[in-house]
């Protein structure tokens, strides 16, 4: 572009997002000289380079912004008030617990509470209606069931916490931004749907299996994730791991099931597999191990199953009738009714089973 126009926002509850189409991947704007000032932006995995200066004041930078001059409001703590409600509603949010609500609504530096002044009545629920933002989000202490729900996306700069007795029918992505250590989630077995990402360079501990309601997809970008021996049912979801960025995933014994496993670009990442166990099971699925080390590793389904990449595994099992390609070494196709031999560039360390 020789001109880009990048309008202003007004205010705190009227920001504009710079941002790109695909979560933790960075885009870069360059300029050779002179100066750009913004105001009320919402800056999201944007670059600036060039020689020139950037700035933004009353704004936010989320992910991987670097190479601005960004001036931020000091952090607040958030209350939801009023029970049934928008996330872009202002008059929903206080900065005391049971306060009058007023004139904000929370962003990326701010602490968001759901607690026991936030609902009055059973069948509430708080709508995400616009691309959210928190650096903590915890819905301890909440009273009457609360619903959480909407399809705009969720930016957590820091930690999530959800309460069992939440009901959740939310179907937007979670994108987990911090570049700190110590985060925790706590997703307390809601049926998760859309995407979770890891765009930050922090560290997060799970606190509870991730489960989807029919579909969940992994996105791990960047950080380290430490699964805490919980498990992953991501239904015909995924884990994926598409990224050059330094991050360590930790799976001790946790179990993931999942349609497919596909680490395109194991550039940077560290993965200690511990005594985990990966279970791919679902029809057209894939085991894109990315010439990593693996425990166990569970192939199955009634139909095709395609492997790539020079992976080494403690055991490797198969299903009776699993028809398995591996790509990336000798194209060696086997139907796995029986199997004995070298399996490509892939390597067995203990054991293959093949059932019977």
């Amino acid at each position: 572009f020789s001109t880009l126009t990048i309008p202003d926002g007004t205010s705190c509850s009227d920001l504009v997002n710079l941002g790109t189409l695909t979560a933790g991947v960075a885009a870069a704007f360059s300029m050779a000289s002179g100066i750009y000032n913004g105001d009320f932006l919402q800056i999201t995995d944007i670059t600036a380079s060039g020689g020139a200066t950037f700035s933004a004041t009353n704004s936010y930078g989320i992910g991987d912004v670097t190479g601005w001059n960004i001036t931020s409001p000091a952090a607040d703590d958030f209350y939801w008030v009023g029970g049934t409600g928008n996330w872009s509603d202002s008059t929903h949010w206080s900065l005391t617990s049971g306060g009058t609500p007023g004139t904000c609504i929370p962003n990326i530096l701010d602490n968001v509470f759901f607690d026991d002044s936030s609902f009055t009545a059973g069948g509430q629920i708080v709508t995400i209606d616009v691309e959210a933002s928190c650096n903590n989000m915890n819905w301890t202490g909440a009273l009457f069931n609360p619903e959480l729900a909407g399809f705009s996306p969720i930016n957590i700069n820091a930690s999530l916490t959800f309460i069992p007795s939440m009901n959740y029918s939310y179907n937007g992505n979670i994108a987990f931004t911090s570049g700190n250590a110590g985060n925790t989630i706590d997703f307390a077995g809601k049926p998760l749907s859309g995407q979770i990402s890891f765009n930050g360079s922090g560290d997060w501990d799970l606190q509870s299996d991730v489960s989807a309601g029919t579909s969940v997809q992994i996105q791990y970008n960047n950080g380290t994730l430490n699964t805490n021996d919980n498990n992953f049912v991501l239904g015909f979801g995924g884990f994926f791991s598409n990224s050059s960025a330094a991050r360590t995933l930790n799976l001790g014994n946790s179990t993931i099931s999942a349609n497919n496993w596909d680490i395109a670009d194991p550039t940077g990442l560290t993965l200690n597999a511990g005594s985990s166990t990966v279970s791919i099971t679902n029809f057209g699925s894939q085991f894109r191990g990315g010439n990593l080390n693996y425990n166990v590793v569970n192939l199955g389904t009634m139909g095709a199953m395609q492997v790539y990449n020079s992976n080494t595994f403690d055991s490797l099992n198969f299903t009776p009738g699993t028809m398995v390609m591996f790509q990336d070494s000798e194209m060696q196709t086997i139907n796995i009714l029986s199997a004995t031999g070298a399996l490509g560039n892939n390597t067995v360390f203990n054991s293959m089973t093949t059932g019977s």
